[in-house]
């Protein structure tokens, strides 16, 4: 399972953690949408925000989110 299948099973985890913050519309992008992702590449996301939404939840969604993808993709890397 490459980061693009381990990301994409935990759909309904994100999204939900993103509903917490007022954030929708989660897309990957880069490398990672591309399958062309290796052990340095970074995991890019474009995120939209509903426009009432503030910049400390837009950076509260973003420290949560990279924590739980940290947790959810460190074994890929360190087999």
């Amino acid at each position: 399972m490459d980061v693009y299948e381990l990301i994409n099973s935990k759909r309904n985890e994100i999204n939900a953690l993103a509903k917490r913050f007022g954030a929708k519309n989660i897309r990957i992008i880069g490398s990672v949408a591309r399958h062309e992702a290796h052990d340095k590449s970074g995991i890019d996301l474009l995120v939209e925000f509903a426009p009432a939404v503030s910049l400390h939840s837009h950076a509260a969604f973003q420290r949560e989110l990279t924590s739980y993808v940290v947790r959810l993709t460190l074994h890929l890397y360190i087999d």
